[in-house]
């Protein structure tokens, strides 16, 4: 009965959801290399084997000041990457990538085959949906050896309680991935977690599960080899100081420094092509809850089954970094639970059921397949076509910025910013030094006033004059930095390229900036955006018409947002056009209909808060309101200065009591704006500061009426050629 009930679905059927589910994972992962952190691992594993030590100083990269004896272990990890880059390039890395998937891929086949499940529709499902929860593991840096020993941890479980007494020597593997895990990446204490479940649920299956419990003799081994996991865990460089750190951050919430980081962001953010991790989730909790269901009706309970995908599926939502945990948890509790034939809803006799499951699991495994091809195809601009042009490394690293470096001698201290580091030491060191790098832990004593300068735009002119270094490579994704840059006279831009400006010291500054070809080449429109951001804070109006030329050319006719693409890029044009012309009303309108483009929507507030300013200065009080109006309309969200600069002119209105100044029903306004920035002041900026002062004296009636409007000074340079026509786009 039971090999008629596993052979049920057609043949034709399995292999094409097989051949679905293969071909999805194969595109979800072809993608070049895209992970800040895999370059600076390298360079540790390079030290590793140049020192011949495995603790390493890791304040040997930067010039800045930086901790030197972090304890932190993941040489094995870091060996290995060096070594395949060393010997096989990016190209060996990928495949490092692809091979680590299959082999995930591999022990749930023949997990599923083992239970005789291959034939089954929702094996499928299963498999594809949990591979596809664990897509932060497959970037190709040590969290890829994280994912593969927690899938072999968890499919060595299983299969140790399918094979029973027969299997307890197998258990003393675990001690024995646990010492190379230790090794290779910090996860490893996440599968403690693991550990602990399956210890806590087989005591309970021994107690109220006796049919679900393993053999006395197997449970009696395993725990054992539970208790030499903690003697493991200390062979490592660090001995017992390893695992005592881990602990340490983790009930003293030291993790909270890791707030800067992008990994140990809420999950949810990432919910979004391709990875949809929310939709994943949703539909493994789905799938979970009718298979535990199922074995519940025949009062059959699996602690440890139960146990660990509850705490694991509350861990994913908690971080970004230890979603693909839940990946092997999910498979193989839910191949397990499924492989319970008796009683099952899932193995029906009648022919209406099967052809209901059948229908059911072909929808969600072709509906997840194909929407990530067409993601493949439409978003990613045809995800082979890197592969075509052996471009491995993703646009998103400063390749052509560290050829214009390596080319010109520049000096050895390297000005740059957060994400760029990793592939700066790569490229570079030990000839140069950078500034800062993805590790964040060596910088904990200084981040903030780092972050401050990159992320908030606060003081970027005195840390860039307490900084020391030859020249500064700015990225386009921070448009704060990139803006002061832009405007200082002390600075001049050297190099653009498709990542960065390279600025260097004016006095030093010989010809004309040299532009990459690469810019040219550029045929995703979220990197153009970036460039033709880069190219409005620059006031470059024909590099921002060159851009429309290669949008036009480089991205598909078939993208639907392309013409809604370019006509932006049109009004950033006309907008630079007329800032060419000192019309700034116009340029702002311009900037504003250039809504796709958030910097435009920011760049056209600038301009109304600069003309309300200079309408303040001239005693034009009507006109200044009505252009901080513009600039507190132009957001969605209303920023604090906009409320700042209505709260001045309104309170203007009502007690200076300017007769072109009137207002009529709203002269009152001014103490709901005051209210809110003494609401928000834990918000406002460092030098920012004056806002919350000139509100506090406003509410407490001693304000004199002497303050000036908030305003970035986005035009008070206006060096020769800012705005210049007649640069052309060349290879350096």
């Amino acid at each position: 009965m039971i090999e008629q009930r596993a052979t049920i679905w057609p043949m034709w059927i399995i292999l094409s959801m097989a051949a679905f589910v293969v071909v999805d994972l194969i595109i979800k992962l072809a993608v070049p290399v895209n992970s800040n952190d895999l370059w600076w691992h390298i360079v540790l594993g390079r030290q590793v084997l140049e020192s011949g030590s495995l603790i390493l100083d890791h304040s040997i990269y930067t010039w800045t000041p930086a901790t030197a004896n972090h304890t932190y272990n993941s040489w094995l990890s870091d060996v290995i990457l060096y070594y395949i880059d060393e010997t096989a390039g990016i190209a060996g890395l990928l495949i490092l990538k692809y091979c680590v998937l299959f082999a995930i891929f591999l022990l749930a086949v023949t997990f599923a085959a083992n239970r005789r499940l291959l034939g089954h529709p929702l094996t499928w499902v299963v498999i594809l949906t949990g591979v596809s929860l664990g897509n932060t593991g497959f970037l190709i840096k040590p969290e890829l050896f994280s994912m593969l020993f927690m899938t072999l941890v968890v499919w060595l479980y299983f299969t140790i309680r399918v094979i029973g007494d027969r299997a307890w020597r197998y258990a003393y593997l675990f001690p024995l991935l646990l010492m190379v895990w230790v090794n290779s990446h910090g996860a490893f204490f996440v599968s403690s977690i693991f550990f602990a479940s399956t210890v806590v649920g087989e005591f309970f299956n021994a107690k109220f599960s006796q049919g679900q419990a393993m053999g006395e003799r197997l449970r009696r081994h395993y725990f054992v080899a539970m208790l030499l996991c903690l003697p493991a865990i200390l062979v490592n460089p660090y001995g017992i100081e390893l695992p005592l750190n881990i602990i340490d951050l983790v009930i003293n919430k030291g993790a909270e420094d890791y707030g800067y980081i992008s990994a140990y962001q809420p999950t949810f953010i990432l919910n979004k092509p391709p990875q949809y991790i929310l939709e994943y989730l949703v539909l493994a909790m789905v799938v979970f809850v009718v298979l535990v269901w199922q074995k519940l009706k025949q009062r059959q309970t699996d602690w440890v089954v139960i146990l660990s995908f509850v705490i694991y599926s509350a861990l994913f939502t908690q971080m970004i970094r230890i979603t693909y945990f839940l990946a092997p948890i999910f498979i193989f509790t839910s191949l397990d639970l499924l492989a319970a034939r008796s009683g099952s809803l899932f193995w029906p006799q009648k022919s209406t059921t099967k052809h209901l499951i059948t229908v059911l699991c072909v929808a969600i495994v072709t509906i997840m397949s194909l929407r990530v091809m067409v993601f493949g195809k439409v978003v990613l601009s045809d995800p082979v076509s890197w592969i075509e042009r052996m471009q491995f490394v993703g646009n998103r690293f400063p390749q052509a910025e560290s050829d214009f470096i390596d080319s010109h001698m520049l000096g050895r201290r390297i000005g740059n910013l957060y994400g760029d580091g990793g592939y700066l030491m790569y490229r570079h060191w030990p000839q140069k030094q950078v500034m800062i790098d993805p590790r964040y832990f060596p910088f904990k004593a200084w981040i903030d006033d780092y972050m401050k300068f990159s992320v908030e735009g606060q003081w970027i002119g005195e840390f860039v004059g307490s900084m020391d270094a030859d020249y500064w490579l700015i990225n386009y994704d921070k448009t704060k930095p990139l803006e002061w840059f832009a405007q200082s006279d002390q600075w001049s831009v050297a190099f653009f390229g498709p990542v960065g400006a390279i600025f260097v010291p004016t006095n030093e500054f010989k010809g004309r900036t040299i532009y990459s070809a690469q810019i040219t080449s550029l045929n995703y429109i979220n990197h153009l955006s970036k460039v033709l951001t880069a190219a409005v804070i620059l006031g470059d109006v024909v590099l921002a018409k060159e851009i429309r030329k290669i949008a036009e050319k480089n991205i598909a006719d078939d993208y639907k947002y392309k013409q809604q693409y370019l006509e932006n890029v049109e009004s950033f044009i006309n907008g630079l056009l007329a800032l060419s012309n000192q019309d700034l009303e116009k340029a702002a309108g311009f900037f504003t209909n250039a809504r796709s483009f958030s910097y435009g929507l920011d760049f056209s507030a600038k301009l109304y808060r600069y003309l309300a300013s200079l309408a303040w200065q001239e005693g034009d009080y009507l006109k200044a309101r009505q252009w901080s109006i513009a600039a507190y309309d132009v957001h969605s969200d209303k920023y604090i200065p906009d409320i700042y600069n209505l709260a001045l002119t309104d309170w203007h209105a009502r007690h200076l009591k300017k007769t072109d100044y009137e207002i009529g029903n709203n002269k009152d306004n001014w103490e709901i704006y005051v209210d809110i920035l003494l609401d928000k002041r834990h918000m406002i900026p460092e030098n920012q500061q004056s806002i919350v002062d000139t509100a506090m004296k406003i509410k407490q009636g001693q304000y004199k009426g002497d303050a000036q409007l908030y305003q970035q000074s986005v035009f008070e340079k206006n060096r020769a050629g800012l705005y210049e026509t007649s640069k052309n786009i060349r290879d350096h």
